[in-house]
């Protein structure tokens, strides 16, 4: 009699367990995104990936990236699942098939200001001296459901927060890109 209890006793637990993981990890949806470089003629070189995960204080974004330029560059969720260029005045424009960043412009407070931001506005991307990405950051107003159908971009200048957005194909240069499938 014994062993029976302690037999259901341990499928009991067992079965807890299963449930729990089994919650947890329809929680914590994940996506990798492949990243390339951006180039006039489409998509260039594979870069590494960026992995997108929910979390109990926003979207975790996991960078492993490499030949970037160091520095603080903008990155964005784009309108459009393509990475393809496009042309602009008679010149081609890596990633313009990306359309502008998700969102309307809407006002956020940062640091006590109100600045303008849209929904697809990420933190700043850091690249280190060796032109590798790997410091993770979370995006407390997006989840992975937000990226289905739309690029990721990387710009070749640091994130400009308190701008108005620029037109699609504007000043700032896409440097990499990568698309978010349904």
């Amino acid at each position: 009699m014994q062993n029976i209890r302690t037999l259901a006793l341990a499928t009991a637990c067992v079965a807890a367990l299963c449930t729990a993981g089994a919650a947890h990890a329809a929680q914590a949806a994940q996506i990798t995104v492949d990243m390339h470089l951006a180039a006039a003629s489409g998509p260039g070189k594979d870069i590494g990936t960026i992995a997108f995960e929910d979390t109990d204080k926003g979207l975790s974004i996991r960078p492993r990236l490499m030949h970037l330029h160091e520095g603080l560059h903008g990155f964005h969720v784009n309108e459009n699942a393509s990475c393809a260029a496009g042309t602009k005045n008679g010149e081609a424009v890596p990633a313009l098939a990306a359309g502008g960043p998700l969102g309307p412009v809407t006002t956020v407070k940062r640091d006590g200001k109100a600045t303008q931001a849209r929904k697809g506005d990420l933190p700043g991307l850091y690249v280190h001296y060796d032109g590798m990405a790997y410091t993770p950051t979370v995006a407390p107003h997006l989840k992975t459901a937000d990226l289905k159908g739309h690029a990721i971009i990387i710009e070749a200048l640091g994130p400009a927060y308190d701008d108005a957005p620029k037109p699609v194909g504007g000043a700032i240069k896409r440097v990499a890109c990568g698309v978010v499938m349904r």
